[in-house]
């Protein structure tokens, strides 16, 4: 199966029935082997004749289970993916009085069908557990497994709450756990581990750094991170290689660059800043300007912001002579009355319905830092939002305000935000700027 459709599927369970969410996955399985194979980004597909039960071990067989098998998913229980066989791993799961079977399932995104990959294990008589020594116990897992890939290729548990050890599951011999060192409230005991350093019989694909466009303003400086590709036979991964990076810039006296702290000297650009390893380079391009490039959007009642260097929304349509506005002005609503904030720009709002709000940019990456909520009378807690497409930017919490700063890409068509709920003010500027000196968001 393709790596991409591996990387980019999220998977909800419903009594046992798994809905596949695709994201933004380069291919699948051919249409006629896989119903996935017609499946697009941002669409759900519920499995069909998937129960996890009909592959559940059997009381009859183990008298000693006690539960409903719906623990494994139901009592917060967590899941790891299992890059080299393309099969999702949930359990032990469980636990509380849930259901007392430590057995692990896999669903393979070959067939889309449930396995069940070994046998529940005898628990101690009068209670749910099982010998810690041998096997993880029915447990609340949370987000406490994870598949390691080669060198290791292991099913990991991490020991919780009552259960002092640490477990690894070899997939292709499933009928026995290891164990690893247990620990206690305040000690751990040793434990050796053979570390591989991997990266030595790896090949580099390609360097990366993670704003590859940036504006800074004369004076400032701003944090960039390469990354090194690696692959190493049929796996990929990446590293950190900020610091083993060599840096340099196409021209000093526009910005500086050491170790990626870029330093933007005067203004002018845009320049290149390249990081290079082994032969392998990524640039940046650098603009240093005199002032921000910034725009700060209040929502509100009036037409005017009652803030200098801040525009006005009040629900109008969008123009491209503004540059900003509603593409759709159906039941907006406007307040500037809301005192408990005690905040200039926290108490007004302009309130909408999954409405959407464009702001006209370049394409590129920009930081967004939004405010929302109504500071007298809230909400029901995070129903209200605010999105770029499918990313949710912004959650209210339900009372008084939250402010959330996020990075945030435009295409040909500016930045188009859905606002579901009071929106107080927008700020927008280039990745690069440093919010915290210009966004003027104080009360």
């Amino acid at each position: 199966m393709p790596r991409s459709i591996a990387k980019s599927m999220l998977f909800v369970f419903a009594t046992g029935l798994p809905l596949i969410f695709a994201g933004s996955a380069e291919s699948a399985l051919a249409a006629d082997a896989n119903p996935l194979g017609n499946l697009k980004a941002g669409e759900w597909y519920e499995v069909p004749d998937s129960r996890l039960d009909a592959v559940a071990p059997q009381e009859s067989k183990f008298p000693w289970l006690r539960g409903n098998v719906g623990g494994v998913i139901d009592c917060w229980a967590g899941g790891a993916f299992d890059t080299q066989r393309d099969r999702l791993y949930i359990g032990p799961g469980g636990g509380h009085a849930g259901y007392n079977g430590n057995e692990v399932y896999a669903f393979d995104m070959h067939d889309l069908k449930w396995r069940r990959i070994n046998d529940p294990d005898p628990v101690i008589p009068g209670t749910e557990y099982t010998d810690l020594n041998k096997a993880p116990f029915a447990m609340h897992t949370y987000d406490g497994v994870q598949y390691l890939p080669p060198p290791v290729d292991r099913y990991i548990v991490i020991g919780g709450w009552g259960t002092p050890r640490t477990y690894a599951l070899d997939p292709d011999h499933p009928d026995h756990w290891e164990v690893f060192a247990a620990f206690q409230r305040g000690f751990s005991s040793e434990v050796a581990l053979d570390v591989v350093d991997i990266v030595k019989d790896s090949t580099l694909v390609a360097t990366a750094l993670n704003y590859p466009d940036l504006t800074i303003v004369a004076g400032d400086s701003f944090q960039i991170e390469c990354t090194a590709s690696y692959s190493h036979g049929a796996d990929r991964f990446e590293r950190r290689a900020t610091n083993e990076a060599t840096w340099s810039s196409d021209a000093p006296d526009v910005a500086t660059d050491s170790q990626g702290l870029i330093r933007a000297i005067r203004p002018g650009g845009p320049t290149k800043i390249h990081a290079s390893v082994s032969g392998k380079t990524a640039t940046a391009l650098v603009t240093v300007t005199k002032n921000p490039v910034i725009r700060r959007i209040s929502f509100q009642v009036q037409s005017k912001s009652p803030r200098a260097g801040w525009d006005a929304d009040n629900g109008q349509a969008y123009t491209d002579d503004r540059g900003f506005g509603w593409l759709d002005t159906h039941d907006l609503a406007q307040r500037d009355d809301r005192a408990s904030a005690h905040h200039q720009l926290l108490m007004r709002f302009v309130k909408a319905n999954e409405n959407k709000f464009k702001l006209k940019v370049p394409r590129g990456q920009y930081m967004a830092r939004i405010a929302m909520g109504d500071a007298d009378y809230g909400a029901v807690p995070f129903a209200e939002w605010t999105s770029v497409g499918s990313e949710k930017l912004i959650y209210y919490a339900g009372h008084q305000n939250n402010v959330a700063t996020k990075i945030v890409t435009a295409g040909d068509d500016g930045l188009v935000f859905s606002v579901k709920g009071s929106i107080n003010y927008l700020v927008v500027a280039p990745v690069g700027t440093d919010l915290e000196k210009y966004a003027d968001d104080g009360p």
